[in-house]
């Protein structure tokens, strides 16, 4: 949205999507704006950057709101040192009950744990989201926790497709690299290493991921590319005639690898 002078206009609030401040210079520094974060399963809102400033990039998400407690823990669900990054773990009041006749995968997401905190037992849930705690104890946002490929410092990106002439889905990986060699060596070495389901049933090298207008990987523009990949068994390129009868995003996620 180009930027419009409103002069009745005194606050904005933002939500839902990883903020990135070029398109938004002009409003932050004309208006008050707030970065809010929650996922559904706190009832939304949890964490919220009351007062965002030209210039502060990356934005933070803000402080846990009142009723709400914020934890980041590492792989073994325990507390990371100061200012490092982990993953994000909530709490409070606003925290849901679960998922409507899933108790699998209430289970998994909603766990009681020993933490910090005057009750020692504590039901959090796990965002999934990589975050950060600054000095001032602000969190900032890094991107999911899941979504995190180490590829030898390659840029990669993964998309869960559905092929319609199966049903079922596959994992297609995109990365980013001149070496058009490397998909089929990069499939040899993640079928040593992952079981089978994980192993992504196609890989496409490129010289560069698709962005969005705000920076982020295009999941849209690689869905459209996903029935013309490099199959990662043969090295071979070019759309396959079975699979390219229809071919659909359904679950996409970003995987980028630091650079």
């Amino acid at each position: 949205m180009p930027f419009t002078d409103l002069p009745h206009l005194r606050r904005i609030v933002l939500g839902g999507e990883a903020l990135h401040l070029g398109p938004l210079e002009q409003w932050i520094g004309r208006y008050d704006v707030a970065n809010a974060y929650g996922p559904t399963e706190t009832c939304v809102e949890a964490l919220v950057a009351e007062h965002l400033s030209p210039g502060e990039d990356p934005v933070p998400i803000g402080r846990p709101l009142p009723g709400v407690r914020a934890w980041v823990l590492d792989a073994h669900q325990q507390p990371v040192p100061a200012g490092e990054a982990g993953e994000l773990y909530l709490g409070g009041q606003g925290l849901t009950t679960g998922y409507l006749d899933r108790p699998e995968e209430t289970a998994e997401a909603f766990l009681l744990l020993r933490l910090p905190g005057p009750d020692g037992q504590e039901r959090v849930y796990r965002t999934g989201d990589r975050v950060q705690q600054r000095p001032d104890g602000q969190y900032m946002f890094l991107g999911r926790v899941d979504s995190q490929l180490n590829l030898g410092g390659v840029r990669a990106a993964a998309l869960l497709t559905d092929q319609a002439a199966s049903g079922r889905p596959r994992l297609v990986l995109h990365v980013e690299t001149d070496d058009t060699g490397l998909p089929a060596r990069l499939h040899k070495q993640l079928a040593n290493q992952l079981p089978p389901s994980a192993v992504p049933a196609l890989i496409t090298a490129r010289p560069s991921l698709p962005s969005t207008s705000t920076g982020k990987i295009d999941r849209l523009a690689l869905s459209h590319t996903a029935c013309e990949l490099t199959a990662p068994d043969t090295g071979a390129t070019g759309p396959d005639p079975q699979r390219s009868a229809s071919c659909s995003i359904s679950e996409p996620s970003r995987r980028d690898a630091d650079r």
